[in-house]
C-alpha cells in the first residue's frame, strides 16, 4: 500500500526570490498554472520592515509568460505598515484556463521590507473539497 504524498496534489513553485527592496517594486517570477490546475496560493513571508515602511501586493494573470498582465479582481492585499513585519500572507486565487500564467506585482514603499514569495499550485484534481472555486481569498497571519 503506498502512502498518499501532499506532492501528489500541490506544486510548490518559487514567484519571489528573497530580497529586501526599498521603495521600489518587486522582482516576480512567472508562475505556469497550465497545468491542469484549478487554484494557485501565493504565500508572502514578509521579514523585516523598515521603521517607516508599508508593502502592497497584488496578483496578475497572462495567457503568455511574457505577455501582458492583467489584475485578478479581487487579488489584492491591504498595504501592510511596519506593523506586518514578520507576517505570512496569502493571496489565494482562481486559475483562468486562458490565462495560465501568473505574476505577483508588490511595492515595498519609502523604506525597506524583508520578502520572499512561493506559489502553491493545486485542485488539478479535483478531488479536494471547494466552496467556491471562483472566490479570491486573502488572510494574513501571524507567523
Amino acid at each position: 500500500m503506498r502512502i498518499e504524498r501532499l506532492t501528489d496534489y500541490v506544486k510548490t513553485v518559487k514567484s519571489v526570490a528573497a530580497a529586501i527592496p526599498s521603495s521600489t517594486a518587486i522582482t516576480a517570477t512567472a508562475v505556469d498554472a497550465s497545468g491542469g490546475f484549478d487554484r494557485a496560493r501565493h504565500v508572502i513571508q514578509l521579514g523585516a520592515f523598515g521603521a517607516t515602511s508599508t508593502f502592497d501586493a497584488e496578483v496578475l494573470e497572462s495567457a503568455t509568460t511574457g505577455g501582458t498582465y492583467t489584475k485578478i479582481t479581487g487579488a489584492d492585499m491591504t498595504a501592510l505598515v511596519s506593523g506586518g513585519a514578520g507576517k505570512t500572507v496569502f493571496i489565494d486565487v482562481p486559475v483562468n484556463s486562458a490565462k495560465p500564467f501568473q505574476k505577483l506585482r508588490g511595492t515595498a514603499g519609502v523604506s525597506t521590507v524583508a520578502l520572499a514569495a512561493t506559489c502553491d499550485l493545486y485542485n488539478g484534481s479535483r478531488v479536494l473539497p471547494t466552496a467556491d472555486d471562483s472566490a479570491v481569498a486573502e488572510n494574513v497571519f501571524v507567523a
